[in-house]
């Protein structure tokens, strides 16, 4: 069963792949010339950022409101 105590794990996974969608993918895909995935790995890349800082917002909401 999901627990909100399994939150740091999410955040965590999704901080490292947005991370590395920016900084690795991103650059691999410039190089080669390939726009469309470069442009999808950027996107992909925030949406994972953004994703992590939400979920680490609804854990924080979540353990003060408690």
């Amino acid at each position: 069963m999901l627990n909100i105590h399994h939150a740091a794990y999410f955040v965590s996974l999704f901080l490292i792949s947005g991370i590395f969608m920016l900084g690795v993918d991103r650059k691999i895909y410039q190089s080669d010339g390939m726009a469309r995935e470069q442009l999808i790995s950027r996107v992909m890349g925030w949406s994972n950022l953004i994703v992590a800082v939400l979920v680490f917002l609804g854990y924080l909401i979540y353990y003060l409101t408690r």
